[in-house]
């Protein structure tokens, strides 16, 4: 027994003649008198040593036979997986049916954890048994390890089993300490991974996983951290620390040790998040190569598509990956790869074509490849079918119904950018229903279209509130299409109420809708303030800038903004130097921009308009020019433009930007101190959302000459807009933005 128990532990079955020999006469000699623990090692060891009508197999079985039920349960196990693979004799079926006998008798009394867990390993695909498992892992998960609740969700989601009660027994007990020690990263990803095979969206689950990950540091091209992309990516986590770490990680990477899957995954997950930052955005614009399209078209027309509408959905697709799924040729090509399709799927194909269409329209300024043709829909054939398992929809609708007659009321619609609207209205200036066609009627003013749509849970990220970019993308589109959009969350939509309180509620959306639409958000902040930036970097060696530790608020009125000073100008020199026009009541440096730039307040607003009158001002050896500080009201309203080669005359930007987006209150232009050029604009809009709607589309061509604009409450120093360049000015933005027809 000693020489087997050693081949055993070797686990080498290759053993020599005169080792069989030997070993074949102990086992003869020794089968009687074996303990029933020995006995069953010896046979199953056995049984890959020795041909099945050896006579040592027969006896050895023979005797395993008549002590089965003697067996530990574990040890039964063991019999029962070795017997499965090995039938050759009449002996062995045996062995197999009455091992599977008594372990399904055994199943509803089993006290011990750790024999549920193997058993659930083990019989996860016999529906009967397994449901006999479930309820003692019932009784006692209590009991149970981390490790081995772990490892129950886990076989769960292999065996595609979503007991609701269960997994949110199993998850109560493994959250309920903390994230459990025991558990390292493979496990929470695999945890993650269980959520989304289960549809199981326990966010303290999920949560813990997650914030332990952010902790972890990630190999990205380890095959179950790169998982975790999709995982979160179905689940629609939006939860910003796992994101950030994940794309931060992403964006690090260098371009060879990316696999294409890895950016696959990492752009699908960008698009139903609702989720990239800029970084990773960039990064997308180098990792999907030509040769990777070239081969997805060939290979995976359907995946291609999908990786190219999930990069319009975020902004971030060139004109030469939209080009490659809008060629005349694409859409057959992915037909005849698809055998066998349905209507459903050839639908979602049509409806992707068709935004990633708008995109090039809408997105891509500089996009000048093929596009859909305008009878796409009639060509395909495409018909929406009737909404399902859309109960908040079909309230509203009823609800509108209620409101006003049926021709007053257009639902489920399909537009021409490939979105499915729950329904069509057309409103007056305060908010009351008109006829559909009473909006091309001639002489009939302030009336709009307003597109209705219902985020069911399933069009929102997990947990939030926030649409997915694919909503986030049709709600942009529509708009520029000059369409008010009402999107109605079902969280903010009471179904059960009655009628009457329905009705209210929806009206009183609709009527929101258009205040919005017409004059913009109200402003919480008054129109003469601005918040300077909190300076919180210690002092300097000279001691000359003074730490901000609260925030500063400056009148418009009396302050003045001093851009590009140099670094021997200090709070000193600024407050003798602007001091001759009044007594300044408030100096500081900011020194967290790339150029130092100073605030400078005074006690009236004479003394900053005679300071602005003797521009520029000598500061530090050269030329500055002040500004009047933009006010809050002015930064959420305004926009800063820059051209790419040519600049454009004022009146033609006026023209432009008026005629698109809204009234303008102003526009600037500011040229160089010496030479006179027109370095950039800066427009203002009378309300908030023209100039959102301008910046989205952040290239604009006007007549023939291209524009770069930015929002000017998003720049990371809100008052570099009026800032001018000295003789080292900024250079003409890179021309890759042109190559790329980058998208914001």
């Amino acid at each position: 027994m000693e020489e087997w128990r050693t081949y055993k532990k070797q686990g080498d079955f290759r053993v020599p003649n005169d080792k069989l020999t030997s070993l074949r006469r102990i086992l003869l000699n020794n089968a009687p008198h074996m303990s029933l623990n020995y006995l069953a090692k010896a046979t199953l060891a056995a049984v890959n040593l020795f041909p099945a009508n050896e006579l040592v197999i027969e006896k050895l079985e023979t005797h395993l036979l008549s002590q089965l039920s003697n067996l530990p349960t574990l040890m039964l196990l063991q019999v029962y997986r070795t017997y499965a693979d090995f039938t050759e004799s009449d002996m062995r079926p045996q062995l197999y049916e009455e091992s599977y006998k008594l372990l399904s008798e055994r199943a509803g009394k089993i006290e011990l954890p750790s024999e549920v867990v193997s058993l659930m390993y083990t019989f996860a695909n016999d529906a009967e048994l397994f449901k006999i498992l479930e309820n003692r892992v019932f009784a006692l998960a209590e009991k149970m390890t981390e490790k081995q609740l772990y490892r129950v969700i886990y076989i769960l989601a292999k065996s595609g089993r979503r007991h609701t009660e269960l997994l949110e027994i199993l998850a109560f007990y493994l959250t309920s300490k903390g994230w459990p020690p025991s558990l390292e990263t493979r496990h929470a990803v695999n945890l993650i991974y269980a959520c989304c095979v289960l549809s199981f969206t326990d966010q303290k689950l999920i949560h813990r996983a997650t914030s332990h990950i952010v902790k972890c540091n990630l190999d990205l091209n380890d095959k179950h951290v790169t998982s975790l992309f999709k995982s979160l990516g179905i689940l629609r986590w939006n939860r910003k620390p796992i994101l950030d770490k994940m794309y931060e990680t992403f964006a690090k990477l260098k371009k060879d040790d990316v696999q294409d899957k890895l950016v696959e995954n990492a752009i699908r997950t960008a698009a139903n998040v609702n989720y990239l930052p800029e970084r990773a955005r960039k990064m997308f614009f180098s990792l999907v190569t030509p040769s990777m399209v070239a081969e997805m078209t060939q290979n995976r027309p359907s995946e291609l598509l999908d990786i190219v509408w999930s990069l319009v959905t975020v902004r971030a697709a060139s004109s030469k990956v939209v080009e490659s799924v809008l060629k005349p040729d694409f859409f057959e090509q992915l037909t005849a790869k698809a055998k066998g399709l349905e209507q459903s799927q050839k639908l979602a194909w049509c409806l992707k074509l068709m935004n990633i269409n708008a995109a090039a329209e809408l997105q891509l300024l500089l996009y000048n490849g093929p596009r859909l043709p305008e009878d796409f829909t009639e060509q395909q054939g495409i018909q929406l079918p009737a909404p399902k398992n859309r109960p908040t929809a079909e309230i509203v609708l009823k609800t509108l119904s209620s409101i006003a007659p049926k021709d007053y009321v257009r639902s489920n619609i399909l537009t021409k950018d490939g979105f499915i609207l729950d329904a069509e209205i057309v409103v007056n200036e305060v908010g009351k229903l008109q006829h559909l066609d009473s909006i091309n009627s001639p002489g009939e003013k302030e009336l709009y279209r307003m597109a209705v749509k219902v985020l069911e849970f399933s069009d929102l990220t997990l947990g939030h509130s926030i649409p997915t970019s694919l909503h986030t993308m049709a709600k942009i589109f529509l708009e520029l299409r000059g369409c008010i959009v009402l999107m109605i969350h079902h969280t903010d939509f009471d179904a059960g109420a009655n009628l009457v309180n329905r009705v209210l509620a929806l009206e009183k959306m609709i009527k929101a809708a258009v205040t919005y639409w017409r004059e913009g958000p109200s402003d919480d902040l008054e129109s003469g303030d601005m918040i300077a930036e909190e300076n919180e970097l210690e002092k300097t060696k000279n001691g000359d800038e003074t730490p901000r530790t609260k925030t500063n608020r400056i009148d418009q009125r009396l302050g003045i903004f001093v851009p590009d000073i140099s670094k021997d100008t200090t709070v000193d020199i600024l407050k003798q130097h602007f001091g001759q026009w009044g007594a300044v009541t408030d100096c500081f440096i900011d020194l967290k921009s790339a150029k130092r730039s100073a605030f400078v307040s005074y006690s009236t607003e004479n003394s900053a308009t005679q300071a602005l009158a003797h521009n520029p001002h000598n500061l530090g050896g050269q030329d500055v020019t002040t500004y009047r500080i933009l006010s809050e009201a002015d930064k959420r309203r305004g926009i800063g433009i820059t051209w790419l080669k040519e600049p454009v005359e004022e009146w033609k930007l006026k023209v432009y930007f008026k005629s698109r987006f809204g009234v303008i209150e102003s526009v600037k232009i500011i040229t160089h101190e010496k030479t006179g050029e027109k370095l950039r604009a800066y427009i203002v809009f009378k309300k908030q959302k023209a100039a959102d709607q301008a910046c989205w589309r952040r290239l604009h061509s006007i007549d023939g000459k291209i524009v770069k604009c930015r929002s000017m409450k998003t720049a990371k120093l809100q008052n570099k807009q009026r800032e001018v360049a000295s003789s080292d000015h900024e250079s003409d933005p890179p021309s890759e933005v042109q190559d790329q027809a980058q998208s914001i």
